[in-house]
């Protein structure tokens, strides 16, 4: 007989995958696992808290400097100096008081990136966080961080 003729008469084999043959604790085990780390989650997040009570001061400075440019200036940031706003020679100035070092570094570094930033009267010419370290740290009784902003 022919390989031709053999094909011919062939059959089709339904090819069904084979059973699985898995444990129903499997799935159980899965399911505990999740709640497990389910629970874990929610208990982190309680402890932790939500991140509403706990914004942090020198993020808010930032978001009160940039508020004072577009017109809602309040009369204190959030470390207790004052912010001002003014108009000079090259366009509308923030200004905050009383900044401690750490906050005056946060929010000049930020804030250079939409526009110049000046620390306690100086204009740095290269800025890195180093400069802005030194300078936020020479005044006693806090910095002055002065923003003016791009295009304003």
């Amino acid at each position: 007989m022919s390989k031709t003729a053999s094909l011919s008469h062939h059959h089709p084999v339904s090819h069904r995958p084979a059973p699985r043959h898995e444990r129903p604790g499997r799935l159980v085990a899965w399911i505990a696992a999740g709640a497990v780390v389910a629970a874990a989650g929610l208990a982190a997040w309680l402890v932790l808290g939500n991140g509403e009570e706990s914004a942090d001061p020198g993020e808010a400075l930032i978001g009160q400097m940039r508020a004072a440019a577009s017109g809602a200036a309040p009369p204190s940031h959030a470390f207790g100096g004052s912010l001002a706003v003014s108009s000079g020679a090259n366009g509308l100035m923030v200004t905050a008081q009383g900044l401690p070092t750490k906050a005056c570094v946060q929010a000049g570094w930020r804030l250079a990136k939409d526009g110049t930033v000046i620390v306690n009267g100086t204009l740095p010419t290269r800025l890195s966080a180093a400069r802005l370290a030194d300078l936020c740290g020479q005044a006693e009784g806090g910095a002055t961080l002065t923003w003016v902003p791009d295009g304003k």
